[in-house]
């Protein structure tokens, strides 16, 4: 190999440089587009995720406006509020500490009141029930959300490590 004061060194020096120029843009595509398939994977476990919520919330609706106290039904909405949280655990940029008020707010919201046959009483859409099911649904979507932001910022580089 020519030494850097011979004449046949400089003729290497562009090839030198188009490699690692190659090799770094490689790298930095490779980078950014496993960095896209994680965001994508991940929102698409978020969407799942809205749609449990949203169905719960539909069902916790519908168990507490019914006109009798419907057992099945209660179990029901108790097993996909558990199914919800495991879930919700599977999630890999969820910090779980921090969706642990949200869960046990959205579980009371639904079965503190009004879930026990001797309790139970019809109640209205407008009922406070009602109200506090779809504040606390709405406040663990938004907590997820904001959750998939920090991960996943709507800016370039589009990620944090």
């Amino acid at each position: 190999m020519p030494s850097p004061a011979e004449p046949g060194w400089g003729a290497s020096i562009p090839w030198i440089v188009a490699a690692l120029v190659a090799a770094t843009g490689w790298f930095l595509t490779h980078l950014l587009s496993e960095a896209r398939e994680r965001r994508k994977e991940a929102r698409s476990q978020i969407d799942k995720l809205f749609e449990q919520l949203y169905k719960l919330e539909q069902d916790a609706r519908t168990f507490h406006c019914g006109a009798q106290y419907q057992a099945a039904t209660a179990g029901d909405i108790d097993a996909k509020i558990q199914i919800l949280e495991r879930s919700m655990n599977r999630v890999q940029i969820f910090k779980v500490d921090n969706l642990v008020p949200y869960i046990i707010r959205l579980r009371r919201s639904i079965t503190l009141k009004n879930f026990d046959l001797s309790e139970f009483v019809q109640q209205s859409q407008s009922s406070d029930i009602l109200q506090d099911v779809f504040s606390a649904s709405q406040d663990m979507e938004d907590e997820m959300e904001s959750q998939y932001r920090v991960r996943y910022p709507s800016k370039f580089p589009y990620f944090n490590l």
